[in-house]
């Protein structure tokens, strides 16, 4: 039976193979316990380390590092299908009446106003996209309490800074956009052009709102199954 001290020293053993994140560390200390218990009902003759030396050369050559890439693109494709699921739920009732005013409040004022102030117009959103995904980054540091202990299921998926990354966007989809050279040009711009370009925006937006979805959700599920992360050591 493996001891408490035991499994304390498996998990300073996976911290000095390169596994520093304690979810996943939980993982593999449960996965060499079983396999050193089995080694030595197998082997009454083996102690301890030489069971646990056998079980860590049955990783190969690489020792945990596959298994540390496997995890991580796990982890990625499960954030991925998680932020398509928040994402495409805005083109669905009832959130949809939220994508569809926030279009309209983008061209309203475009259409009220004269058109000679368009780029005026794009500017002010740029900077209030910049605004709104620094408030949201803010809210979430706020939020969301860094665990003392790294999670690889909220490192996965770029962290919470990637809340604020997607309204980065913003500035550099219009200065690409708009701008070119030294001087840059005015671009002429039809109805089209108009909605087309508020439709990005738009879509941006969207991102940035189910980036933070997607990752309060991974937040509260990685406080629910790994609570000790949060307390100090």
């Amino acid at each position: 039976m493996i001891t408490e001290e035991q499994i304390q020293h498996l998990h300073h053993f996976c911290v000095k193979h390169y596994v520093r994140f304690y979810d996943l560390q939980l993982e593999l200390v449960d996965h060499l316990a079983n396999a050193i218990e089995q080694k030595m009902d197998e082997n009454p003759k083996l102690n301890f380390e030489q069971a646990l030396d056998e079980v860590y050369k049955g990783f190969g050559i690489f020792g945990f590092s596959r298994i540390v890439s496997e995890r991580d693109l796990a982890l990625r494709k499960k954030y991925q299908k998680s932020f398509w699921k928040y994402f495409l739920s805005y083109f669905t009732p009832p959130r949809l009446a939220l994508t569809f005013l926030i279009f309209l409040a983008l061209n309203v004022p475009i259409y009220f106003f004269q058109k000679q102030y368009i780029h005026s117009f794009f500017i002010a959103y740029t900077i209030i996209g910049g605004v709104f995904g620094l408030a949201g980054l803010v809210i979430a540091l706020k939020k969301f309490k860094k665990p003392k202990k790294q999670l690889l299921l909220l490192q996965s998926n770029g962290g919470v800074f990637g809340i604020f990354a997607f309204i980065l966007q913003l500035p550099n989809f219009y200065f690409n956009l708009f701008l070119e050279g030294e001087n840059g040009y005015q671009m002429q711009f039809s109805n089209i052009h108009i909605l087309l370009v508020t439709g990005v925006f738009t879509l941006i937006f969207l991102s940035s709102i189910a980036y933070f979805d997607t990752y309060r959700n991974l937040y509260y599920q990685a406080k629910s199954d790994y609570p000790l992360a949060w307390e100090q050591e």
